[in-house]
């Protein structure tokens, strides 16, 4: 299984959603989270289609900054523990299961 984690300071810009679908299709993850999308759940939805993904967790941001977003592929089973504006807290697979938590914070 392939992860990916990108601090993409805003999604809103075709430049920035073109940088990573070129990520995207060069590294082929099977989960990406990504923080300070700057994105709502209209906008995450559009994205995962762009992406290929099949399913998505949000912490929506407040359109100035902000954002979590954990996407992944239908063949990756995940279920949510948590979730707040600093970090995505899954648990992921069936049988043999591991946790995964995808955080943001200020730096100070």
């Amino acid at each position: 299984m392939k992860l990916l984690a990108w601090n993409c300071r805003g999604l809103v810009s075709s430049r920035a959603v073109r940088a990573l679908l070129e990520i995207q299709k060069r590294e082929k993850p099977d989960v990406l989270f990504l923080c300070e999308t700057h994105l709502g759940k209209a906008r995450a939805e559009k994205l995962k289609s762009k992406l290929g993904c099949d399913k998505f967790i949000i912490h929506e941001s407040d359109s100035r900054s902000g954002g979590l977003l954990m996407l992944w592929k239908k063949e990756v089973v995940i279920k949510l523990l948590n979730v707040s504006q600093y970090y995505i807290d899954v648990v992921v697979g069936q049988e043999e299961t591991w946790r995964l938590t995808g955080v943001f914070g200020e730096p100070s």
